[in-house]
């Protein structure tokens, strides 16, 4: 796996040390450091001797691989004020990756032990599993009335939000099987992903071909992931689950549901789901395959940090002060081979000391109560001086301690041993279920072949319905082909025409542009002609008044001698009358 990320998260801070506390002023800090990535929590402004965090920091850590885990190092320092140094704690990642999540380790300045210091963290790698579902039979399925046999198909998702993928359909069949189905994704953590629910919905297609959103569900199937033992990198676990139809469907049933469950690219390193990590190792360790769906009732059942606290006082002193004194010569613990036994005081502290990594029956601790008593009565206890009781007393320390890794290594393959039977007898149990499968598939082998020939007799006369549906398609394809032929060709010389009617507007544009340029040039002489007309013609009107004035005042003058001519006419004529000459 390459560059393997892992969700980190780390709270529930507390530190007990007293001592190292009183020496330096408050606030006091936690200063966390992942690998190369360092944050802090925030000060502890109190004196209190018992410092605790709320704080709750949360960070995706790259790492280059799984295997450099163990050279990659947590290391949490504890600082007063002025930044006085008061301690640290160190742990390989490996350590985080693969431990319990609760941790009770030993604060340090160098060498020398200063307090406890307790928290939580949550080390978890992100991969990307991927479920395959095979071997899927339902037994048992209705006739669903005028429309005969149903079409199954299945259709699954992980999760609210999961992709959704969808089987083959089963036609007429009232006991489909598949052998694969398109395999699920989830992508998270091994805690997530136990928390999530496989969702498998049984529908009936209608049309007997294709899927649609509006084909009825007949049933539907939720499979809790904390059920099953999820075992590392890759595993395969079966499954039965008793279906009954959908409150929608009208047509009730109950049927038999079976199948295997591929897990693939399972997360090859997880977190315990219980138990307390100390720098000495794990204490009351749960592993976490198998323990998916009770994590938290382990955890609340793990020893509580009070109780660390108290089995973390020094042993050795209080034997010394509580046990009586023994005899030169007599076997320093109740385990070696001899017929002697320590006192009865020192056994029952070292069940204190040692019940959270091994587990003694009640029965046997009083049988070797027993046996101690007994001992202690038949066996001449010379005296000892008291140099060798305290190399007897570390030496029974010593022994002790082996005896108890020893009886937690032997409860780790006791363990071990009833988890290989519980797979055993789950592999069994799959086998029985095939077997009965197999019984039930040869008990109605005949009748499914009976209708596997029906349906090859309606499968081939729907092929000859396809047949004939087919060539009525071809033949109506040529015919649609020719059309287009036509259609192309009457397109192609309506496209030539236009062209050329295109190129006859042109034309025709350009000789009426010529045209209506040649009418303006003669419009223009013609208002060029007029207005020198009309100007001939004023200069006409204006000779014509001179010659009419002219005229008039002629008349005038000729009327004017006229009437002289008249009147001299006239006096004449009076002049020479008779008349005058009377007178």
């Amino acid at each position: 796996m390459l560059n393997p990320v892992f969700k980190v998260r780390f709270f529930d801070f507390q530190l007990d040390a007293p001592i190292a506390v009183s020496r330096a002023p408050p606030p006091f800090v936690l200063r966390v450091r992942v690998d190369d990535r360092a944050f802090n929590t925030k000060g502890f402004p109190s004196s209190n001797m018992r410092p605790t965090w709320d704080d709750d920091m949360s960070i995706d850590y790259m790492a280059p691989s799984i295997e450099q885990l163990t050279s990659r190092y947590l290391v949490i320092e504890c600082y007063g004020g002025n930044d006085t140094f008061l301690g640290s704690s160190r742990l390989s990642l490996y350590e985080v990756a693969s431990g319990p999540s609760n941790f009770h380790l030993d604060l340090k300045q160098g060498l020398r032990d200063v307090g406890k210091l307790d928290f939580r963290c949550t080390f978890e790698l992100v991969v990307d599993v991927s479920i395959n579902f095979s071997r899927i039979r339902i037994d048992s399925l209705p006739a669903l009335g005028y429309e005969g046999n149903p079409n199954p198909y299945l259709t699954l998702h992980v999760g609210a939000a999961g992709e959704v993928k969808e089987s083959s359909i089963a036609a007429g069949s009232r006991a489909p099987e598949w052998s694969a189905l398109p395999p699920v994704h989830f992508r998270g953590t091994y805690a997530q992903l136990c928390q999530q629910r496989v969702s498998i919905a049984l529908k009936h297609c209608r049309n007997g071909f294709t899927e649609s959103p509006a084909d009825p569900t007949m049933a539907h199937v939720v499979l809790p992931l904390e059920r099953f033992a999820i075992e590392p990198r890759m595993c395969t676990v079966p499954f039965r689950e008793m279906v009954h139809n959908d409150p929608g469907f009208p047509y009730p049933f109950s049927a038999d549901m079976s199948g295997v469950m591929e897990f693939r690219n399972v997360h090859p390193i997880m977190q315990m789901a219980a138990g307390i990590r100390q720098d000495s190792g794990v204490v009351g360790g749960v592993p976490a395959v198998g323990h998916a769906g009770v994590s938290g009732q382990i955890r609340s059942s793990s020893p509580s940090r009070a109780s660390h606290h108290h089995q973390a006082q020094p042993l050795p002193t209080m034997q010394r002060a509580t046990s009586p004194p023994r005899n030169r010569g007599a076997p320093p613990s109740p385990y070696m081979a001899t017929s002697a036994a320590p006192p009865q005081q020192s056994f029952v502290q070292h069940s204190q000391h040692s019940q959270y990594s091994s587990y003694v029956p009640p029965s046997q601790v009083h049988a070797q109560q027993s046996s101690m008593s007994m001992n202690y009565s038949t066996v001449p206890l010379p005296a000892v001086a008291p140099a060798d009781l305290e190399v007897l007393d570390e030496v029974t320390l010593k022994q002790s301690s082996l005896l108890s890794k020893i009886e937690g290594r032997l409860h780790e393959i006791a363990r071990r041993k009833a988890d290989v039977a519980s797979q055993l007898s789950a592999a069994k149990l799959a086998e029985e279920m095939e077997l009965e499968a197999a019984s039930q598939r040869k008990v109605q082998l005949d009748g499914d072949l009976r209708n596997a020939l029906l349906e090859k007799d309606r499968l081939e006369e729907h092929l000859r319905s396809i047949q004939l549906r087919r060539e009525e398609e071809s033949r109506i394809a040529v015919q649609q082909a020719a059309e287009r032929e036509r259609a192309k060709r009457a397109l192609e010389e309506e496209q030539q025409l236009a062209l050329a009617m295109q190129q006859r507007v042109v034309q025709l544009r350009n000789e009426m542009t010529r045209h209506l340029e040649e009418e303006e040039h003669r419009y223009h002489q013609r208002v060029r002609e007029a207005e020198e007309a009309r100007r001939r013609t004023q200069d006409d009107a204006n000779a014509l008044a001179d010659l009419e004035a002219r005229l008039a005042e002629a008349e005038l003058r000729a009327t004017v001698r006229q009437r002289e001519e008249q009147h001299r006419s006239a006096r004449r004529s009076y002049l020479g009358s008779p008349t005058r000459s009377r007178h």
